[in-house]
């Protein structure tokens, strides 16, 4: 009998506990104060990216739009959509930039590559990308920090009318 009084007892406190749990679980966060471990950056851009930016936008055609820090997986498709192997390997990859044109069509796509891109990791990822942007026909331009932002820009812009000339009928 002490065994049965015993036993009731542990179960009667897992159910009390139970009961806590879910009573305390489904409580809005703020009444819980869960905060999510998460802060604001201070800009989007680190300083060459912001740099380079600027000055992209000063010079890029009429009928252009930039868009910074595009996921790939927003405008290159894999072939069969329900693959998500395949999907997944450029699910969490971003360009620095995306070039559209008056149509938001992409048209060019720059990566802003610094130190980091010397990694042996960055550097397989970088040719990843490279083959993904041949086999979708998108030009990609990498500009290492430290080199004359001027010269990739002028080597955009001549993309660009490149892409100009064979759009026009």
């Amino acid at each position: 009998m002490d065994f049965l009084l015993k036993l009731a007892l542990f179960i009667f406190v897992i159910w009390v506990v139970i009961l806590l749990v879910r009573r305390w679980r489904d409580r809005p966060a703020v009444e819980r104060k869960e905060i999510p471990p998460y802060v604001l950056c201070p800009a989007i851009f680190n300083g060459s990216e912001r740099v380079f930016f600027l000055e992209l936008t000063k010079q890029l055609p009429t009928g252009y739009h930039i868009f910074p820090k595009v996921r790939m997986i927003d405008y290159i498709k894999p072939v069969d959509e329900w693959s998500y192997a395949i999907r997944n390997k450029i699910w969490n990859k971003h360009v620095d930039f995306l070039i559209c044109n008056k149509d938001f069509k992409p048209v060019l796509a720059v990566e802003i590559n610094g130190k980091s891109h010397q990694r042996t990791d960055r550097v397989a990822r970088d040719l990843f990308v490279r083959n993904v942007y041949a086999a979708v026909g998108l030009p990609i331009v990498f500009v290492e920090i430290g080199t004359n932002f001027q010269e990739a820009i002028r080597q955009i812009l001549e993309i660009l009318v490149g892409a100009e000339k064979t759009e026009k009928p």
